[in-house]
């Protein structure tokens, strides 16, 4: 009897790029999850990625039992942790790269807001007006960018009158109204950055097929 196996593979070793690896081990601080780094002898797809020239790194959970076997035991919220860092690091990368971005992000957090105030301001868009600044803070080196947006919003909403405007308080929300106004701030922002995002990087790709600057996390 003979076992014939097919042809033998070897996969060659590569290296996960040095600012990925910064970049996820700074989001691992901001995010108070403990980390270290360490090598993996196991094949992934982050390898072959690295290998055609795409910057990638990867983010491991512990696991008592190892993976890939029946025993696996993560704990999910150890799980949990490494999707938090996850979500963290594109969204910056891609702002990094792509900062018209951030225009379309405003417009929605401002939109959302302003009509949450005149609801609880019990007024409506043809009736007042709402304000906003936001400052957009950057610092670091595009190796390590993080951007921050400051916005200073008004506790109402100016009436419109024939003289001066009349400035309308509005209602204080409560937790659950919070709540839900922050999650329509997110399910907005992913539907409109996912189709962006996925035109911008199809468009890079295209003209940087060995150098390209977004980054593959596994």
């Amino acid at each position: 009897m003979k076992f014939d196996l097919g042809r033998f593979n070897i996969s060659e070793p590569a290296l996960m790029d040095a600012g990925v690896q910064r970049r996820l081990a700074e989001g691992a601080d901001q995010l108070n999850v403990p980390h270290l780094t360490l090598p993996s002898g196991a094949g992934h797809d982050a390898q072959d990625f690295a290998l055609a020239g795409f910057p990638a790194g990867m983010i491991f959970v512990r696991n008592a039992n190892g993976s890939h076997n029946p025993r696996e035991a993560m704990e999910m919220a150890d799980f949990a942790l490494g999707t938090r860092l996850l979500a963290w690091t594109p969204l910056r990368i891609l702002f990094a790269a792509h900062p018209e971005l951030l225009a379309p992000v405003l417009q929605i957090i401002h939109r959302v807001i302003a009509r949450f105030l005149l609801k609880q301001a019990g007024l409506k868009r043809c009736a007042a007006d709402t304000g906003a600044v936001t400052l957009i803070q950057r610092f670091g080196s595009a190796a390590y960018l993080n951007i921050h947006l400051h916005c200073l919003l008004l506790d109402g909403v100016y009436r419109r009158t024939e003289g001066e405007p009349d400035f309308q308080k509005a209602r204080a929300p409560t937790r659950a109204e919070l709540e839900g106004l922050l999650e329509k701030i997110i399910a907005r922002l992913m539907k409109v950055l996912t189709v962006r995002s996925n035109s911008s990087v199809s468009s890079g790709l295209k003209s940087r097929p060995r150098s390209c600057p977004y980054t593959l996390v596994a």
